[in-house]
């Protein structure tokens, strides 16, 4: 992947440039990017954003501000891929809640605690909204290295990752009147019905796989960012 330097402290991986500047190559920045491309979520589509680059990356510092994540995601819709936030120096799930509570504080974000049918659990259920530039309200994505993560979602740093734009994928069914999830996200490269179809099925087989040892459902994360332990539901 290429990289540019969004400023100190912080890097960006994407398909396009934003601006001329020295190219950096944070480890976390790489990682991320190894283990999407990697196929460990379970999700072929993913997969293809990391392998084609059609992605963008950007590590962020201590205590990062709603506006810095703003930015990330806001450069990544100018280029019509997916942004994905990178905290690595977030260790514990407490430090998580406090970034939580910053972002919250930001005029286009939102963050509130989630049930789902079926799942029954004493752990935090985190649901987090991100209004685009646009009509739309988008619904981050949460990665992180914690044990009540799905599988599908336990990546090697704390992620925060949302699909920016508006309804930019053609096979997309029954979408949600002013929301926006990956599922709407723009594809790396044009697929016919038959093919979606079947990158789609796959991607259902394969996160399902991965859950089924814990009792799991990828269905019940569909408005989850974070799947936290009831400890830290304490400090929500």
């Amino acid at each position: 992947m290429s990289s540019t330097k969004k400023g100190a402290g912080s890097s960006a991986s994407g398909s396009r440039k934003r601006r001329s500047a020295a190219p950096t190559d944070a480890a976390c920045v790489r990682q991320v990017g190894r283990w999407l491309a990697s196929g460990f979520t379970g999700c072929g589509f993913a997969q293809s954003f990391a392998n084609s680059s059609h992605i963008l990356l950007s590590d962020v510092g201590t205590s990062a501000s709603p506006e810095q994540i703003d930015e990330i995601f806001e450069t990544a819709s100018s280029q019509e891929i997916p942004g994905v936030a990178v905290f690595p120096s977030i260790r514990t799930e407490e430090q998580l809640i406090e970034q939580l509570k910053l972002l919250a504080a930001g005029s286009r974000w939102a963050l509130r605690r989630v049930t789902v049918a079926g799942l029954t659990t004493d752990d935090l259920l985190v649901g987090l909204e991100w209004k685009t530039s646009s009509e739309f309200v988008s619904l981050p994505m949460g990665f992180g290295p914690f044990v009540t993560m799905p599988a599908t979602r336990r990546a090697p740093y704390v992620c925060i990752a949302t699909w920016p734009g508006g309804r930019a994928n053609p096979h997309r069914r029954r979408p949600k009147k002013g929301i926006v999830d990956f599922l709407d996200s723009a594809l790396p490269k044009p697929l016919s019905d038959a093919e979606y179809k079947a990158a789609w099925d796959e991607s259902v087989k394969r996160t399902g796989e991965l859950l089924s040892e814990q009792d799991d459902d990828p269905n019940f994360y569909r408005e989850v960012a974070f799947r936290l332990s009831a400890t830290a539901a304490e400090r929500f």
